[in-house]
């Protein structure tokens, strides 16, 4: 039987026990370095002559496949605030794909009928799959900051970790923590992770589920619990699971899709927040701005938010809010992918898609090329490299570099890495 220890915190001797707690075991949240600060303003002077640069975004709906990546890729916005900042206009069309396989499509054919240089597919989950293999024969670089499509399709570029490496990483992170048989559940609708050696359930009721996995937990049937779905049905189990446990302490795995607002929102709607919490994904969270001369150019990103906020004529990616209204979610993740193809139509030379997507497909970007999170390698289909690709814990201690949230509600999770 598993057992139950009476300290502050996890102890790991070999196998995995439980810390049984009145107060939170949250991991602490790494010390901070001030970075040396670097230009906000991205300066491309050879788009100058060519006006503004065109960039379709096919989003979301507000509910369904993909949706909890609606608010987080804001940080498109950011990008078009920084090249503007450099006298390069930026614009986004958006298509929305109504969380379907049809929509999905039908969105792409829409960007593409409007001349976008370049497309982002702010979404992410199994309706997109017909999406991938028509914009695999079209002339316009897509690229993919959040979904997992098995397989490769050309000119479709992955600037997120791919499946296999979401695989390999959540199953390093398993055994670093001394976890050998989790309790694995998947819900329908999301791309699947796989594990070894699990205690596999099928999904249903977030409260019918979270009896099921404490008590494989007490019984020593399981020693860890693994959740890969929406990171509604993620915060909705977590939170079920965090109710069962009271001062209890276990250590939650979730796939990436944790790592959008949406996930945080309900933990601290339902006060689930302090929790053993972890996922896996690029080291591009707020914490990485501050993490010495390392986090520099994430820090340019934070000084451009906070610009952005403070100014009232910055919008939103659908031109109908104040930008000051999505800033708490707005992502690296979707900065970096707008900046790597204004990047490539500087090195055209063009806005138009056939070239920008040429251009894209011999380009390896960095900081230097004003990218906030890790480098990217477009002479690959997948563009981030596997190394780029860590262990990731929750922590509900703001580092500070977004502009206060109205509803103090309305704060989010962070993630760091402790490596």
């Amino acid at each position: 039987m598993t057992a139950w220890r009476r300290s502050a915190g996890l102890v790991l001797a070999g196998a995995l026990a439980w810390a049984v707690t009145a107060c939170t075991a949250e991991p602490p949240a790494p010390a901070m370095t001030p970075v040396p600060r670097v230009a906000v303003a991205l300066a491309v002077p050879d788009l100058a002559v060519l006006g503004e640069i065109v960039i379709g975004l096919l989003m979301p709906p507000l509910a369904g496949e993909g949706a909890e990546y609606r608010d987080a890729v804001e940080g498109a916005a950011v990008a078009a605030y920084r090249f503007g900042l450099g006298q390069t206009q930026v614009v986004f069309q958006v298509a929305l794909d109504d969380g379907t396989a049809a929509g999905a499509v039908k969105a792409l054919e829409d960007l593409l009928a409007r001349k976008a240089a370049g497309i982002v597919v702010a979404s992410s989950g199994p309706h997109l799959d017909a999406m991938w293999q028509a914009a695999a024969v079209s002339d316009t670089a897509v690229i993919a900051p959040y979904d997992r499509p098995a397989g490769q399709f050309p000119g479709v570029w992955l600037t997120g970790p791919s499946q296999a490496t979401v695989n390999t990483q959540l199953a390093a992170a398993l055994a670093q923590a001394g976890a050998r048989r989790p309790f694995a559940v998947t819900a329908p609708g999301v791309r699947p992770v796989q594990l070894d050696q699990t205690v596999d359930a099928a999904w249903e009721d977030p409260a019918l589920l979270a009896e099921q996995a404490v008590s494989a937990l007490e019984t020593g049937a399981a020693d860890s619990i693994v959740v890969t779905a929406s990171a509604q049905q993620q915060g909705q189990l977590a939170a079920a699971i965090q109710g069962r446990l009271g001062d209890r302490q276990a250590p939650l795995f979730f796939s990436p899709e944790a790592l959008t607002p949406v996930f945080a929102q309900i933990l601290l709607q339902t006060g689930s927040v302090h929790g053993l919490f972890a996922t896996v994904g690029p080291k591009s969270g707020d914490q990485m701005a501050l993490d010495g001369a390392a986090g520099r150019h994430t820090a340019a990103f934070f000084d451009a938010l906070r610009l952005a906020a403070g100014n009232p004529a910055s919008l939103n990616v659908f031109g109908d809010a104040p930008f000051s209204s999505v800033a708490q979610t707005a992502d690296l993740p979707s900065h970096d992918a707008v900046v790597a193809l204004v990047r490539a139509a500087a090195a055209a030379g063009s806005t138009e898609a056939a070239a920008v997507k040429s251009a894209l497909a011999k380009s390896r970007l960095d900081g230097e090329d004003g990218l906030a999170g890790p480098p990217l390698d477009f002479s690959q289909a997948a563009a981030l490299a596997a190394d780029s690709v860590v262990t990731l814990h929750a922590s509900a201690s703001d580092p500070g570099l977004r502009p206060a949230a109205a509803d103090a509600a309305a704060t989010s999770l962070h993630w760091f890495t402790t490596g």
